[in-house]
């Protein structure tokens, strides 16, 4: 193989087409083929360069068509390490970098941990030959480096053919904006892939994005999603008779933290698709020329998520309207003695917040002025859950909403001048706070 471009179209490239073996879960993995996994495919025809990277849990392929930047010179394929690659080439600079491979006349075979072998076993790696880099900018100056080429044939390819019809279309921007405004609210990691996922869900052409970690929810409404072709949401009715078996087919689980990195590479010059492989519980999300395959929970697993149908079905009232300044001001200052459960007391137009100490310091209050108040109760929240939910105002204002009826045990929140946007947080039910003490 032997090609040149200029740096920022091969950064571009690498960035996308490197995505999975540059992912924390392949730079972390300590297995026998360790290296392989963080390596980079980049196959060379005659019309296009091919950048393709795999791990369990995420695929990605980039196409860079051949164009004036692109020269190609002898067509090929290598497949070397992907963040020394990237992060050489991110340091050259505005300059033509040129990539030649090299093959041994006769390839050798290389110990996981490193240094030659005598024979191929299951813990050893083929070695085919070298990459060698070059820079050069505008005086003429550059700068030369190696790299381990391994053979391509030691991992299984990836079919990234997608024949199935899109179950829907979204623009980057409103994705980016979902992702920002309810991606606090998955968890940091779940094993199952559930709860650190954005569940995808949609009722009468609607589309929703969902995150929870149990505890809380957060909702985002997709205005500009098209091409809807999975299936509603389950209602109600459908929960009573069944349950929540089949649920999956109207859910479609996508890594939070992996959406969030794609949309990062992803151009806003075209919609993004959603696909789904039923059998292999697995989700392409792709544009013209860059893909990215991901792993989904079990159908099983997938069945427990909250469906949409119960947010948008229970009613909620008005409580208040609250300054998002002075809100946060106050739970900030409240939760200097207790960094998780404030008592919320709500009477007699004020909003009284008290924050009882768990290693000795004298309790802390703080009070406020709601505007709008129409009721009077005593609830513990998770301080740290409302603070997330403040980070990401839209305007000066956010509105408390709850339940209608007696159970106050959800409060929804929803900014006025974010209408696509809605949060809910549980009550904290086994607290040290005592809600008949009067204050």
């Amino acid at each position: 193989m032997k090609v040149t471009m200029t740096q920022d179209i091969l950064l571009k490239a690498l960035e996308r087409g490197a995505f999975a073996s540059l992912s924390d879960e392949a730079q972390t993995d300590t297995s026998t083929l360790s290296s392989l996994i963080k390596s980079v495919k980049i196959t060379a025809n005659k019309d296009e360069i091919i950048f393709e990277s795999a791990t369990a849990l995420v695929a990605s392929r980039y196409v860079q068509p051949i164009t004036d930047n692109v020269v190609l010179k002898e067509e090929g394929t290598v497949m070397v390490p992907a963040k020394e690659l990237y992060d050489w080439i991110n340091r050259q600079g505005n300059c033509m970098i040129g990539l030649r491979s090299k093959d041994f006349d006769n390839p050798k075979v290389v110990n996981a941990s490193g240094g030659d072998a005598d024979e191929a076993t299951k813990a050893s790696i083929r070695k085919i030959g070298s990459l060698e880099l070059v820079s050069q900018d505008v005086s003429k100056n550059g700068s030369k480096w190696t790299l381990d080429n391994y053979a391509p044939d030691q991992v299984p390819s990836v079919d990234f053919d997608i024949i199935s019809t899109p179950l829907f279309i979204a623009s980057l921007e409103q994705l980016e904006e979902g992702v920002k405004n309810i991606g606090f609210s998955a968890m940091a990691k779940d094993s199952d892939h559930l709860f650190d996922s954005i569940s995808f869900q949609h009722k009468d052409e609607k589309m929703y994005m969902l995150t929870t970690d149990c505890s809380r929810c957060a909702l985002w409404h997709l205005p500009n999603a098209d091409k809807i072709t999975m299936d509603g949401t389950i209602t109600e009715e459908q929960m009573e008779k069944n349950g929540l078996k089949g649920a999956w087919k109207s859910n479609l689980l996508v890594s939070s933290k992996l959406l969030a990195q794609v949309c990062k590479l992803a151009s806003n010059t075209s919609p993004i698709a959603f696909h789904r492989e039923d059998a292999k519980n697995r989700i392409y999300v792709s544009q013209p020329g860059f893909m990215v395959r991901m792993a989904s929970a079990e159908k099983t697993m997938a069945e427990k998520f909250p469906p949409l149908d119960i947010f948008l079905i229970k009613k909620y009232a008005d409580l208040c309207n609250i300054a998002v300044g002075t809100l946060s001001s106050r739970l900030n200052t409240v939760s200097i003695v207790n960094k998780n459960a404030i008592l919320f007391i709500f009477a007699q137009d004020k909003l009284l917040l008290k924050g009882v100490s768990e290693c000795g310091h004298a309790p802390c209050k703080a009070t406020l002025s709601p505007s709008n108040l129409t009721g009077e109760f005593k609830k513990v929240w998770n301080v740290k859950h409302l603070l997330d939910i403040l980070k990401v105002a839209k305007g000066d204002e956010i509105k408390l909403m709850i339940p209608d009826g007696q159970n106050k045990d959800s409060l929804k929140l929803i900014y006025p001048d974010q209408p696509n946007a809605s949060y809910y947080v549980m009550s904290v039910e086994r607290s040290k706070y005592d809600l008949n003490d009067e204050e």
